[in-house]
């Protein structure tokens, strides 16, 4: 009952993320394939028409279109990669530049008792405590 579950949320959140490159990247499959047709069917033609002086240059056009098509998306990618890894770098160098690491905003903090205790302890230390007192009055 979850897996269906799990295995959709996983595709919804990296559908989410990635959607415009999956797309771009099916489109670019697509126009390789269109380009080969239309190679192919240019070399039919200029096989059956006795102009095969042409055939070197039909290949030429068709591997520099399919590399610049190729050479595109990547360079898409790693602009819109690199977009979305800088607002993180920016918060960062935001960070740095307070004076002294701390925050310079006047609202009490609200977990400065914490930071002044020696020992933290949690639910469940205070619980395993309780029960090994227990054990060993027994």
């Amino acid at each position: 009952m979850f897996k269906p579950l799990l295995r959709l949320s996983i595709l919804a959140t990296i559908w989410l993320k990635f959607g415009r490159q999956i797309l771009l990247a099916i489109a670019l499959i697509l126009a390789i394939i269109l380009f080969q047709f239309i190679a192919q069917d240019i070399n039919e033609y200029l096989s059956q028409t006795n102009q095969t002086h042409y055939l070197g240059h039909v290949l030429l056009i068709k591997w520099v279109l399919i590399l610049s098509f190729i050479f595109g998306y990547l360079f898409y990618l790693k602009l819109s990669l690199g977009k979305k890894a800088k607002p993180s770098s920016v918060q960062t160098q935001n960070k740095s530049q307070t004076p002294s690491g701390k925050d310079t905003s006047h609202k009490p903090d609200p977990f400065a008792h914490l930071r002044d205790k020696k020992v933290l302890r949690s639910k469940g230390d205070i619980l395993i405590e309780k029960q090994k007192s227990k054990n060993n009055k027994k």
